[in-house]
């Protein structure tokens, strides 16, 4: 999944190739919106693409993704990485030298959700140098403050405040501590689900992760 805002609406498209060819597959959204959100299909895995999006004229840079299931692979994790994206930037410069193939953050990618210029000064331009090369998750802080912006901004599993997936060999759950967890809570028997589950028992690694 591939997302990005524009200033004005305008319909949206991606254009995808594998990176040892030229010519380029076209993913259409004719819908005049500001939030794009365009789902690439019939890729294959092990593969470097290149990818760039367009909306009415504007074109962004080229950019590449490798797709998974391939062991070994790298993981970057990282968190707390709101208020001062100097530093930010500087956590994001040290963890590109190591070509993650995926990453989680693990929350407080901003000072305060609702704050709509925070998102793209804290964490969109920070991690520009990672997050248009590479897929990137959020187990939410409550900095983000149950924000509609997060929400808007993220395309996660499930109801995308906990949920799980699978890469490779290894199996990953985000949490949301934010949201009840105790026993009999919703998240608490998903949760119960989840571990109980064929595609977590299979995993040879799980991980969980989440704010608090």
């Amino acid at each position: 999944v591939v997302m990005w805002e524009t200033d004005r609406p305008a319909p949206s498209g991606v254009y995808v190739r594998n990176a040892s060819q030229t010519d380029w597959t076209q993913f259409y959204d004719p819908a005049q919106v500001r939030m794009h959100e365009i789902t690439v299909t019939g890729v294959l895995p092990e593969q470097r693409y290149e990818y760039k999006v367009a909306s009415s004229g504007a074109e962004s840079p080229i950019y590449s993704f490798r797709t998974g299931f391939g062991i070994p692979f790298r993981l970057g994790v990282w968190g707390d990485s709101r208020t001062s994206p100097a530093n930010h930037r500087r956590v994001i410069s040290g963890m590109i030298q190591w070509s993650p193939d995926i990453a989680v953050n693990v929350g407080d990618v901003v000072a305060s959700g609702g704050n709509y210029a925070e998102w793209q000064a804290q964490h969109f331009s920070p991690i520009q140098p990672l997050g248009g090369n590479v897929t990137t998750y959020i187990a939410i802080g409550n900095h983000e403050g149950n924000s509609h912006w997060f929400d808007d901004y993220v395309c996660q599993p499930g109801n995308e405040h906990f949920f799980a997936f699978t890469y490779a060999n290894c199996r990953f759950i985000v949490l949301d501590t934010n949201w009840p967890y105790g026993p009999g809570s919703p998240q608490y028997e998903w949760l119960l689900r989840e571990l109980s589950s064929d595609e977590c028992s299979l995993c040879t690694f799980r991980f969980a992760f989440f704010h608090h």
